[in-house]
C-alpha cells in the first residue's frame, strides 16, 4: 500500500502518492510527567496524554521526480491542515512541523537500470491526530 497525501482538508487539491517509507514505527506519543512529593514524603506522578503524536516518515531511494513533487507540496501546504492515509490504511489530520525540507540526492549507478539517474531521501514530521 502507498502513503496518500492530501490538501488542504476540505476541499482537496492536492494529491501525492508516494512508496511506503522506511519501516518503522512513525508515531510518538506527546506527554508530559509531573512529579510531586507530598509534606509526608510520598511521591505522586501524574502523566498528562494528548491526542496529538507527532509523525514521522523517512523515505529512501525515491527518484528525483517524486522529490521535487514533495518539496512542492510542502511548499504550498506549510502550516495548512493536511490528510495523510498511511501504509497501515490509519487516515490523520495533520500538519508540518518544521519549517523547511532537507532532501539528500545522490548519483548512482545501481539505479541506471531502471533508468533513473539520482535517488534520494527525505523526511517528513508531522503532528496532528488520528481521524
Amino acid at each position: 500500500m502507498t502513503m496518500t497525501f492530501m490538501a488542504p482538508i476540505g476541499a482537496i487539491e492536492t494529491v501525492v502518492l508516494t512508496p511506503n517509507p522506511k519501516l518503522q514505527d512513525p508515531e510518538s506519543i506527546d506527554h508530559g510527567v509531573n512529579f510531586k512529593e507530598a509534606m509526608d514524603g510520598t511521591f505522586y506522578t501524574t502523566v498528562f496524554s494528548s491526542a496529538q503524536k507527532l509523525l514521522t516518515y523517512d523515505f529512501e531511494s525515491m527518484g528525483k521526480g517524486k522529490l521535487v513533487e514533495l518539496e512542492e507540496f510542502f511548499k504550498l501546504y506549510a502550516g495548512k491542515h493536511i490528510l495523510i492515509t498511511d501504509y497501515r490504511g490509519e487516515s490523520w489530520d495533520v500538519v508540518f512541523t518544521e519549517d523547511t525540507l532537507s532532501t539528500v540526492t545522490e548519483k548512482l549507478a545501481k539505479f541506471a537500470s531502471t533508468g533513473r539517474q539520482e535517488a534520494g531521501s527525505i523526511t517528513l514530521e508531522f503532528t496532528g491526530v488520528r481521524i
